[in-house]
């Protein structure tokens, strides 16, 4: 996979009809590049359209990398999306709209 302008991928991951390639570069950073997701969360937050919510973003992202096999450590996401300089309420947003499963793993955030 190339790497292209994150904040590119974003926008067009926000589209409802967005491109395969976006879904496809997000998939590949959350599954083989964690290294990156900070700056994908900062490009995510930075391009939400009016329509949507950043609340996505916990069902679609933070919830997959919760389930895989080996799920990733709650503390760890929670490292990220401070590292990509979300503001306290805009990682509740995001941590709160996850089922309860999920947000029972992020207790002193909520």
């Amino acid at each position: 996979m190339t790497e292209r302008d994150l904040e590119t991928v974003a926008r067009e991951w926000w589209v409802s009809d967005g491109t395969a390639r976006a879904f496809d570069e997000v998939w590949q950073i959350q599954e083989y590049d964690h290294g990156r997701l900070p700056a994908l969360f900062r490009a995510l937050a930075d391009t939400v359209p009016a329509e949507e919510s950043l609340a996505y973003v916990g069902i679609a992202i933070v919830e997959s990398l919760l389930s895989e096999p080996d799920p990733v450590p709650s503390g760890d996401i929670l490292g990220w999306l401070r590292a990509a300089g979300l503001a306290p309420e805009e990682i509740g947003v995001l941590l709160g709209s996850m089922y309860p499963h999920f947000r029972s793993r992020f207790p002193d955030t909520l």
